[in-house]
């Protein structure tokens, strides 16, 4: 998969969107580079999953540009996101439970053209799912449930991966194994936006965050202005 590393791929300006009439976004501005991991942070309630969902046409866009390479994503309808290559783990890994692990990669594989190589990506990144082919979803370790959920957006073959909380509740070996794959996914040339809570993962893994404020971007830093300014993730994360 060809992919130009720090191209802006996504581009979201002065994005409004919400639920009905609770508009939870306002003016929401940041992008994505190919080969980059950008994070957005903030306290819950801020409207960083409402941000990933609007991306993907799950919430209504009242006003503001989401542009992804040359297409603009508010005027697609949600199912026609992923064929632009534009893969989701959600929080709460949303699995098939009761398919096998095999069942719930071929779901993914279906909208690949190129799905044999895709199958061996995803089983190089987590040899542990190969090992658990025929055993239902619903029994696997919560790791291994998002390592499977990593690995169903993958089949897509993505160019942006929008990832929601993926080391929620994950012990730290699983941690390391999920902050490894998206180090790997980076390197690849793949766009990846990251919601994520624990500040130690960010810093470990991203190249720029975005603060979100109540709706609002409200401060961004690049990787190396982290460590001299600690003092701005408390204000933003902080009860």
């Amino acid at each position: 998969m060809l992919i130009l590393a720090h191209q802006s791929m996504l581009e979201v300006s002065n994005l409004h969107a919400g639920y009905g009439k609770v508009r939870v976004l306002f003016g929401l501005n940041f992008n994505v580079k190919g080969g980059e991991v950008h994070c957005l942070l903030g306290r819950n309630g801020a409207g960083k999953s409402t941000a990933l969902k609007a991306i993907m046409g799950l919430v209504k866009t009242t006003t503001g540009s989401i542009k992804f390479e040359d297409s603009e994503l508010t005027h697609l309808p949600a199912h026609d996101i992923p064929k632009q290559r534009i893969g989701l783990i959600p929080q709460g890994r949303r699995l098939f439970s009761e398919l096998t692990v095999a069942e719930n990669l071929r779901v993914g594989l279906m909208t690949s053209d190129t799905p044999e190589r895709q199958e061996i990506r995803v089983f190089e990144l987590f040899p542990r799912l190969q090992e658990r082919l025929q055993q239902k979803a619903g029994t696997l370790s919560g790791g291994e449930q998002q390592m499977l959920a990593v690995a169903r957006a993958l089949c897509l073959e993505p160019k942006l991966l929008l990832l929601d909380e993926p080391t929620e509740g994950l012990q730290p070996t699983m941690v390391a194994l999920i902050t490894d794959a998206i180090s790997q996914l980076k390197n690849d040339g793949v766009a990846i936006l990251l919601v994520e809570q624990h500040v130690d993962t960010v810093i470990s893994v991203a190249d720029r965050v975005t603060f979100v404020d109540n709706g609002r971007t409200v401060a961004s830093l690049k990787a190396n202005e982290f460590e001299d300014n600690r003092d701005i993730f408390s204000t933003y994360l902080g009860v």
